[in-house]
């Protein structure tokens, strides 16, 4: 599938807004997402151990390739001009945000003084990278929990993948697998949902719908604003 080779440059969401609720500090950290910005942000915030989990193969270059340029630049700007004037990836450029909207969005590229401070936890934290399937994460990381797990907008694309499966019973059935390898009180951000409002329809479910599938648990919404919009993330701490 095509759109799963594109790498994006930099987040396209405001990581921002849920960050502070991940509570990552010397946490074991899965991300997903190939901009790498979630798990950038985690390191900044002082996750010690990072892993990056993605369906493209390309998303484990583009991550060295982004871990190094930020070593080897002396700013957030020369890092974005670096980033944009790439040939070496085929960037999804049309969802590239100006860098003044991204130091809202992205904490590390917030100021100076954040960018340096990344520089220094990147030193200290080990990053990984496993070439799989979220909705295959049993195959993907074998027996192994996390104390976080942040999947972005990933269940956006449900219906690519369920085949024939109910919707609810395929949501249900990976959320039992997500939360299976979340470590007591991990913390997993199910779903990143653009332009908030009461019941977000995407493809083939609803928002209303994922809450329902996942009634018997106790998910928390967190709504933060994003631009001029409201953006939200679904939540779950395990208890």
């Amino acid at each position: 599938m095509e759109f799963f080779d594109k790498v994006y440059p930099f987040t396209t969401e405001s990581i921002s807004g849920y960050m502070k609720h991940m509570d990552v500090k010397d946490k074991s950290v899965l991300t997903v997402g190939s901009s790498m910005d979630q798990a950038l942000n985690a390191c900044l915030y002082g996750a010690k151990d990072i892993t990056v989990m993605d369906i493209s193969k390309t998303t484990k270059d583009y991550m060295l390739y982004k871990l190094y340029l930020i070593l080897n630049t002396h700013s957030t700007d020369e890092l974005y001009k670096a980033i944009c004037n790439t040939r070496d990836y085929k960037l999804s450029r049309e969802e590239l945000f100006g860098l003044d909207a991204l130091r809202k969005m992205s904490p590390y590229l917030e100021s100076e003084e954040t960018y340096n401070r990344l520089k220094e936890n990147i030193m200290n934290s080990t990053f990984q990278f496993i070439h799989g399937d979220i909705f295959q994460m049993d195959q993907a990381v074998g027996n192994k929990k996390y104390d976080r797990i942040i999947l972005s907008n990933v269940l956006q694309y449900i219906e690519v993948y369920r085949g024939d499966i109910p919707v609810d019973v395929f949501i249900k059935n990976n959320f039992e697998v997500f939360r299976k390898h979340l470590n007591e009180e991990g913390i997993l951000q199910l779903l990143y949902i653009y332009n908030y409002c009461k019941n977000n329809h995407f493809l083939g479910f609803t928002t209303i719908d994922l809450l329902n599938a996942l009634s018997e648990y106790e998910l928390e919404l967190a709504k933060f604003k994003s631009g001029q919009d409201t953006d939200a993330a679904i939540i779950y701490t395990k208890k």
